[in-house]
C-alpha cells in the first residue's frame, strides 16, 4: 500500500438475464460490450433504514437510490470471472472523489488496483475520515482546509472499502478496487455499459450497498463473439 498527502489550494422480484432493456429507446450495443440496468421492482414502498436518517449535524445520504421507473443508481457491476489471462497497468490518472458539506460525491467509486485515489476537501471545517477496509487496512485521514487533496493508491483488489465520517457519523461512501478496468457504478436510471471486451465467456457481478435490499441473482454469464450481447438486467427485492 502507497500514501502520499499533497495539499493543493486550488479549488425483486427475481433478478434474471433479461433480453430487452424495460427503460428508454434499445441501447447502441456493439461487439465487446456489455450493457444492462439494475432495478427495484418491488410494489411495497422504500422503507427508509436507520442508518439513513439524518444524523445530529442534519447531514442525509440515503443508501438506496431509486427512480421512479425503478432504476437503482450507485450499483457497483463488474466482471467477476473471465479475465484471469489478462493483465492491464493501472491508469495514472486519479480517480476523484469530494468530502463536505456533509456528503461524499460520488458515494460509490470504482478503482483499479495500482490507480490512485485523490479525495479532495471541499468543507469549512475540518473532518476525520476513517478507511475500514479487510485486505487495504483501517486508517484515518484528516482533510483540514477546503482545497486539500489526499491521495492514496489501493493494492489489493477488494470490495467494499467503507468511508466514514467522524463530524457525521451515518455519511458513507465505499471503494471497489478492480484487478482490472472492466467495472462501473450504475448512473441515475440504473444503466451500466463495459466495453472493450474481447471474445470470451464472462460473470458479471453486482454489488449494492443497502442491507435492506438482496438480488435474487447476484451474477448472470454473458459470452462476447462476433454479434451484439443480449442487455442484462439484475433486479432487487426488499428482505
Amino acid at each position: 500500500m502507497r500514501i502520499l498527502v499533497v495539499t493543493a489550494l486550488s479549488g425483486l422480484i427475481v433478478a434474471v438475464a433479461a433480453f430487452i432493456l424495460p427503460l428508454g429507446p434499445p441501447p447502441q450495443v456493439t461487439v465487446g460490450t456489455i450493457v444492462g440496468v439494475v432495478r427495484y421492482t418491488s410494489t411495497s414502498p422504500m422503507l427508509e433504514t436507520a442508518a439513513d436518517r439524518a444524523d445530529p449535524c442534519g447531514a442525509r445520504q440515503p443508501s438506496v437510490a431509486v427512480n421512479s421507473n425503478g432504476g437503482l443508481a450507485n450499483a457497483y457491476v463488474w466482471i467477476n470471472q473471465g479475465l484471469e489471462a489478462e493483465s492491464l497497468p493501472a491508469p495514472q490518472q486519479p480517480v476523484h472523489l469530494e468530502q463536505g458539506n456533509g456528503a461524499f460525491v460520488p458515494r460509490i467509486v470504482a478503482v483499479q488496483a495500482g490507480q490512485p485515489l485523490a479525495i479532495r476537501s471541499s468543507g469549512t471545517t475540518t473532518d476525520l475520515t476513517k478507511f475500514t477496509s479487510a485486505h487495504n487496512g483501517v486508517f484515518s485521514i484528516g482533510l483540514p482546509l477546503r482545497g486539500s487533496v489526499y491521495h492514496r493508491v489501493f493494492d489489493q483488489p477488494e470490495i467494499g472499502i467503507r468511508l466514514g465520517s467522524t463530524v457525521h457519523p451515518r455519511l458513507r461512501a465505499y471503494i471497489h478496487v478492480s484487478e482490472h478496468p472492466y467495472h462501473t457504478v450504475t448512473d441515475l436510471d440504473g444503466r451500466f455499459k463495459i466495453t472493450n471486451l474481447s471474445p470470451g465467456r464472462y460473470t458479471i457481478s453486482v454489488w449494492y450497498e443497502s442491507a435492506a435490499l438482496v438480488p435474487d441473482q447476484a451474477q448472470v454469464e454473458r459470452s462476447i463473439g462476433e454479434g451484439p450481447t443480449t442487455p442484462i438486467v439484475f433486479t432487487y427485492r426488499g428482505r
